[in-house]
C-alpha cells in the first residue's frame, strides 16, 4: 500500500446503502425475474455524496454472501461515481458466475445443487 494511503471499507446496508460502518446488516431477498428483459434483476447500493474528493489507488474488491434458488447464477457489479449533478462515471466492473467462484478452469456445482451433465 502506498505510503499516506489507508483502506476504505463500506458495507452493503438491508437499506441498500454503503456505510463505513461495521454494523450487520439484515439479509436482502432479491430475486430475479425469469424473463431477462423484465425490470428488477438488480439492486444498488449507494453513498451518502463523500465529504471530500478522493483519489482510489488500487482495485475494490466486493465480498458478499448469496443463498441460490438455482444451480448457477451470474453476478455483475459496476462501480460508479456520481457527481452532483448526477452525472455517473464508470469506475470499475466486474462479473462472476456462481459455479466459478473458486476456479475458471475447474467450476463448482453450488452447494445444494447437483452438477448438471
Amino acid at each position: 500500500m502506498p505510503e499516506g494511503t489507508a483502506p476504505l471499507t463500506y458495507q452493503l446496508g438491508s437499506d441498500q446503502t454503503l456505510t463505513p460502518s461495521a454494523a450487520a446488516a439484515q439479509p436482502i431477498k432479491f430475486h430475479q425475474p425469469a424473463e431477462a428483459t423484465v425490470g428488477g434483476g438488480a439492486l444498488t447500493f449507494s453513498t451518502a455524496p463523500l465529504d471530500k474528493d478522493r483519489v482510489l489507488v488500487g482495485r475494490p474488491r466486493l465480498a458478499f454472501r448469496a443463498t441460490l434458488s438455482a444451480p448457477d447464477a451470474n453476478f455483475y457489479v459496476t462501480l460508479l461515481d456520481v457527481d452532483a449533478m448526477g452525472t455517473e462515471t464508470l469506475v470499475n466492473d466486474g462479473y462472476l458466475k456462481a459455479s466459478h467462484r473458486t476456479s475458471h478452469t475447474t467450476p463448482t456445482p453450488v452447494p445444494g445443487f447437483a452438477a448438471t451433465p
